[in-house]
Order: structure tokens, then C-alpha cells, then sequence
């Protein structure tokens, strides 16, 4: 596997990884790697909301390694595409004081974890936004180019961007006119970015799963009444996604080139996908899975998740593994190979 390694990186300063408490380093030799947020303890008097600590897990051993450890609120991490470093966002910048007291509060800003020195680096992600002034840091579906050298993040509801990490410079993929929200981003190594729509915060009615070639400056919509879609495999001709109503909400697989899309099996009846889908080699699924219940809000239906789990599929045996035993927080789950 190619490391990209950054020489010079003008927009970070670097923290001991003695703020974060790591337990254990993880092992060189891993493979299979996933990494997810951990529900805070409430035992420690914490309520966890969406955001806790920042665990890496090993698939095949089921060891876990935690990267954050601490009274702060760390979300979205995204491993790089050399798999040596996690994207993550986290207030660790508030005075601890005015943290206990705000709770989750921002702002949040972005960080870089190395698995190999066991640092963090601040990202200071600088652009104008008509936000209130603790919120102003906080970006929405990060995620990497496949250099490694940028990453891109959506902050308006309909827009991505794109910020280098060496030239500290901003740049605007593209706004959806026609989409309010957009989610879920995943980008393949040739420019195409796949994401999930809503033309309503509250539901999902109008919703669906597009994507935009960057190249060719189109943007086709793929399947309508989604909201899960997985990170592109092999040469970029396929990604998973959560069908629709018109296929149960099945777990299916999209063809880029031949523009058509497959059942890859059933999800169970009582579960509910709450993360990206990603692949395990050519044969196996892994997901972030938990049980559903509905509320309703003046009036509109909303969906609440409880017991997340990770969960491995076998496209050949056609079984479910449960990876975990306790209820994780409803946040990105990403995997990694090491050669």
C-alpha cells in the first residue's frame, strides 16, 4: 500500500496525544479495520447525544483501540486513503470549565489523528459563514480526496467543498439547485460523487441518491427514496446503497457503467441501517445497524435509532456477524485494508 505522506502541512499545529488518552496503539499488522463513535458513559454523568469517543476496531481480532478518550465530544471520523490517519471533528478546543456546563457545544473544528505517532493535528478550515459564532467550525459529511492531501466537506445544505490541506485554499465542487439537502457524500477515485437527497429536513419523502460526475459537470439520479449509500468499489463501476420502497429496502448494488442496480440480500425486519455500507474485500458488507422506532413532530414522521451495532454480511454463506455487543453512537463507519 502507497503511503501519501505530507511533508509540509501549513494549516496544522500538532497536540500531544497525552490529552487524548489513548489506550493502546494499534498494531501495524492489522487488515481489516473499522472505526466508529462509542457512545459516551452516562455513568459519568454525560449525555452522549450523537457524539462520544472515536474507536478503531479490528474486524478479524474484534480488538478495540481507543483514538479519543476524554470529557470531549468527538464525531464523523474518516480514515485516509493511505489508512494511516483518521479525520475526525471534535470541541476540544473549549476551555473544560465552560465544556461541563454547555455540554456538547461548539464550535467544532477538524482534526487529524496518526495512527502511527499517536498525535493529533488541529485542520483550521477558515471561510466565511453567515452561522452563529459556536457553530461556525462545525462542517458536515467530511471526507477524503484520494491523495490524501484534501478533503472535502458539505456546510450549506446543498453545497460541497473542498479544502486543500497543503496551499490552506477553498474551493466550491458545486451547489444543487435543485436539492435542499444533501448527505452521505462518498467520492470515487475518478471525480464521481455519489450522495443522498432530501427536499425536507424532517422526512423523507422526495429524497433519494444521485450522482455527480465532475468531469462531465451532470448530475443523474440513481434511485429514489434512499437515504444510505456505501463508499465505491473496484475501478469506480459499483457502489452499494439502501433501496427504496420498490425494493423493500433491500441492500443493492448500483453499476456505474451499465447504469443498472441488483439485490445483494434482504435487510432484517428488525433493524434499521444507520451508516454507510462498506465493502470487505469482493465478498462480505459491513454496516452500522440498529433498531428503529417512530416519532412524529407537528405532524411529520421522524425516524430515533437505539442498540447501533456493527454488522459483517457474507455475500456467500448469506450471514449476518454481529462485530459488537453494546449500543453505538448513529455516526460513520469506514473501513480499511493494511498490506
Amino acid at each position: 500500500m502507497k503511503l501519501f505522506i505530507l511533508i509540509t502541512l501549513m494549516s496544522i499545529t500538532t497536540f500531544s496525544c497525552a490529552q487524548n488518552s489513548v489506550e493502546r496503539s494499534v498494531p501495524k499488522d492489522s487488515k481489516h479495520l473499522a472505526v466508529y463513535v462509542e457512545a459516551k458513559s452516562k455513568s459519568r454523568g454525560i449525555s452522549s447525544g450523537e457524539f462520544g469517543e472515536i474507536v478503531v476496531l479490528d474486524i478479524d481480532t474484534k480488538i478495540k483501540y481507543y483514538i479519543t478518550r476524554d470529557n470531549f465530544y468527538d464525531t464523523d471520523p474518516k480514515f485516509s486513503p493511505d489508512g494511516f490517519r483518521i479525520l475526525f471533528q471534535s470541541n476540544r478546543d473549549q476551555d473544560i470549565t465552560t465544556l461541563k456546563i454547555k455540554g456538547m457545544s461548539g464550535p467544532y473544528n477538524q482534526y487529524i489523528y496518526d495512527l502511527e505517532k499517536g498525535t493529533i493535528s488541529k485542520v483550521n478550515i477558515l471561510y466565511e459563514t453567515n452561522r452563529p459564532k459556536e457553530y461556525r467550525s462545525t462542517l458536515r459529511n467530511i471526507g477524503w480526496l484520494p491523495k490524501g492531501d484534501e478533503i472535502y466537506f458539505n456546510f450549506n445544505h446543498n453545497e460541497i467543498y473542498i479544502y486543500d490541506l497543503l496551499t490552506n485554499k477553498i474551493e466550491t465542487v458545486y451547489t444543487f439547485p435543485d436539492f435542499n439537502i444533501i448527505d452521505n457524500i462518498s467520492l470515487s477515485q475518478s471525480n464521481l460523487f455519489a450522495f443522498s437527497f432530501r427536499n425536507d429536513l424532517l422526512t423523507f419523502e422526495n429524497s433519494g441518491l444521485a450522482i455527480y460526475n465532475r468531469e462531465g459537470d451532470s448530475t443523474d439520479i440513481f434511485s429514489s427514496y434512499s437515504t444510505t449509500i456505501g463508499e465505491w468499489a473496484g475501478a469506480d463501476e459499483k457502489i452499494p446503497f439502501r433501496g427504496g420502497k420498490e425494493t423493500n429496502f433491500s441492500i443493492m448494488e448500483y453499476d456505474y457503467e451499465s447504469k443498472t442496480s441488483k439485490k445483494l440480500f434482504e435487510f432484517p425486519r428488525n433493524l434499521n441501517l444507520v451508516s454507510q455500507l462498506f465493502y470487505v474485500g469482493d465478498d462480505k458488507i459491513v454496516f452500522l445497524a440498529g433498531e428503529v422506532e417512530k416519532e412524529y413532530q407537528e405532524g411529520k414522521e421522524r425516524l430515533l435509532f437505539k442498540n447501533n451495532e456493527i454488522i459483517l454480511y457474507d455475500l456467500n454463506t448469506n450471514k449476518f456477524e454481529w462485530l459488537t455487543n453494546e449500543m453505538l453512537e448513529k455516526e460513520a463507519l469506514d473501513v480499511i485494508w493494511r498490506n
